[in-house]
């Protein structure tokens, strides 16, 4: 009888956990596509591809091909995406782009509509689409390559620079990449790029970077007390550091050695906060630290203590 209790409450878990586990079913739901509208024929490159939300659904799949699904010559884009929105840049042409909804049991119908793109040599309401670096990134290093995809009927490009809102740069570049030295220091940088031909040009497009070669200070540490002696329990770590330059933000190595000459090395963290707590069991214990901020600069290291657990 027990036995037959035992069963019926371990079947009755098992449904209750494949209730919590079950995913909407998507299949026979469609997409709604938003943007741009069906057959549209433009003269514009660059297109944000829109769709709405459909409950249940952990991504979607966005496909666009030339010239169309039933006979694709080329395949431009086929990605699995959690956003409503992505932008992207096409030739002159006849295409056709879907978009499905999916979870990680089932999926809805493609849903499909045709894009077409005229050529033209007027650029005006194109979109530069910038690629690297991305938009307020943190840099030690000076020299950098800034990339954008190209457009079709640009003839080249012009990239400016500017260092706290004052321009010290301005060059024109043939294709879609310019190498530029962020050489005025340590601080905020804008970088903007247009595309042009010989009859428009489009709107300048940009984004920030911030510059930071300057170390942090080495983290100081608190606990342990160096030589302390403490009983076999959870051990906790504690230190301060200086406050981030600028745009970086600081983490901290820890560093755990078994012996003095740090040949050992029991435990290399990457902590974000300033405390740390393990249980390491009876010896002697060698410990230090080291900061580095979003940039990639790095500091010296703090000195080494040691401590005892008995």
């Amino acid at each position: 009888m027990k036995k037959t209790i035992l069963i019926a409450i371990i079947l009755l878990l098992g449904v209750a956990g494949c209730k919590d586990i079950l995913e909407d079913d998507l299949t026979g739901r469609a997409v709604e596509l938003m943007a741009p509208p069906d057959s549209y024929q433009t003269t514009l490159n660059t297109h944000t591809f829109w769709w709405q939300a459909v409950e249940g659904a952990e991504g979607y799949d966005l496909q666009i091909v030339s010239p169309g699904f039933d006979y694709i010559e080329r395949l431009f884009l086929d990605t699995s995406i959690t956003v409503l929105k992505y932008d992207y840049t096409l030739l002159p042409g006849l295409y056709q782009w879907r978009v499905r909804a999916w979870n990680y049991s089932t999926s809805t119908a493609w849903s499909v509509r045709t894009l077409t793109i005229d050529s033209t040599s007027d650029i005006s309401g194109e979109i530069v689409q910038l690629l690297s670096p991305a938009d307020h990134d943190t840099t030690a290093q000076t020299q950098q390559l800034f990339q954008w995809q190209e457009l079709y009927n640009a003839d080249d490009y012009n990239f400016q620079l500017y260092y706290s809102s004052t321009k010290i740069l301005s060059q024109v570049a043939e294709a879609g990449q310019m190498t530029a030295t962020l050489s005025a220091g340590n601080g905020a940088y804008r970088w903007e790029v247009r595309g042009q031909n010989d009859f428009s040009n489009t709107a300048y497009y940009g984004r920030d970077i911030f510059l930071d070669t300057t170390p942090p200070a080495a983290p100081v540490p608190e606990m342990p007390l160096n030589g302390e002696v403490l009983a076999d329990s959870l051990i906790t770590f504690q230190w301060t550091r200086e406050g981030a330059s600028g745009g970086s933000s600081i983490k901290d190595s820890l560093y755990i050695y078994s012996d003095q000459q740090m040949l050992n090395i029991i435990r290399n963290l990457f902590l974000a906060q300033t405390a740390y707590q393990d249980s390491l069991g009876p010896g002697t214990f060698y410990w230090r630290l080291r900061s580095i901020d979003k940039a990639g600069n790095k500091s010296g290291y703090s000195t080494l203590r040691s401590f005892t657990v008995q």
